[in-house]
């Protein structure tokens, strides 16, 4: 992995370091690169699917395999790569379930009464359609009151319990829309940072984290501990298996089903391609299709033919 993992995001780079050290390693560590088979990768493949783990994560490991293989044939350590005829577990999509908008404010409430933090995380994240590291890497200097706009611009991961901020997952900056009382909850918020910094002796840093635990704004919210407190409040509001990623589908969900078309959608989450929005969320175009239909024969039939 040496010189692909220097291109590597640190997350994705701890990623694939997990994936070799608990499914390839013991597998096929002792195995010579010039003797490793297909047989031997539809062998592991099997074995990793029937222990449990998921289709999707056996396509993760191969991904791993075949791209490290695709590197030793450039550098001529072999002359062919296995992976490409490896056998792989047919995907699985995950069924989205996204909460209704009921649910979503009982959970906005159950996080503002653990914390102002939690409180305004759960709504940018039903709002802005952020992913979990980018709200808690927006900073002061990302709002923009008078346009009305937040920049994306960062996120946050945890590794081995230390955070690295980097850029977003698609290595590009977003611009998104905030509504006035949203930007006035931004606005209380700031004047209760500043507050709280002011009785703590200390004053905002100058590229403050909007949500943070320190005094001065310098340490941005860990991700993993938003995920924790929503786990605990998401059983007070009848959401026992919702996911913090499912604020993220409630978004593009509710967007598409008020009609708004799928670049405006993928935009706001921040999708690098809008094919990726209509793969993942084609299941929930088909009410705004019918009314398509219907509105188009309104243009063709006489409104006195129309059925009652």
């Amino acid at each position: 992995m040496g010189t692909e993992a220097g291109r590597l995001s640190v997350s994705t780079a701890a990623e694939y370091r997990r994936i070799i050290d608990r499914q390839v390693a013991p597998a096929l560590g002792k195995v010579k690169l010039s003797k490793l088979t297909v047989a031997q990768l539809d062998d592991l493949y099997l074995r990793l699917e029937r222990s449990g783990l998921a289709p999707s994560t056996v396509r993760q490991v191969h991904a791993v395999i075949s791209g490290a293989l695709k590197q030793a044939v450039k550098w001529r350590w072999i002359g062919y790569n296995p992976a490409r005829d490896a056998s792989l577990p047919s995907a699985r999509r995950h069924r989205i379930q996204p909460p209704d908008p009921a649910k979503v404010r009982a959970l906005m409430a159950k996080a503002e009464a653990h914390s102002p933090e939690m409180g305004l995380f759960i709504r940018l994240a039903a709002l802005l359609g952020a992913r979990r590291g980018e709200l808690c890497g927006l900073q002061w200097a990302d709002i923009h009151e008078l346009a009305g706009t937040v920049v994306i611009r960062r996120g946050v991961v945890e590794i081995a319990s230390t955070l690295h901020v980097k850029d977003t997952k698609t290595h590009s900056e977003r611009v998104v829309a905030l509504d006035p009382a949203t930007a006035e909850v931004l606005r209380r918020h700031r004047a209760y940072v500043e507050q709280r910094a002011e009785q703590c002796g200390t004053a905002l840093v100058a590229d403050a984290f909007i949500l943070s635990p320190a005094p001065d704004g310098s340490i941005p919210l860990r991700p993993n501990l938003a995920t924790d407190v929503f786990r605990r409040i998401r059983h007070d509001v009848g959401l026992e298996t919702a996911r913090l990623h499912d604020l993220r589908h409630f978004v593009a969900t509710q967007l598409i089903g008020a009609g708004h078309d799928i670049r405006t959608v993928s935009g706001r989450l921040g999708h690098a391609q809008t094919s990726t929005t209509l793969n993942t969320y084609a299941a929930f175009l088909g009410v705004r299709d019918q009314e398509a239909a219907n509105q188009l024969a309104a243009l063709l039939d006489p409104e006195e033919e129309q059925p009652t």
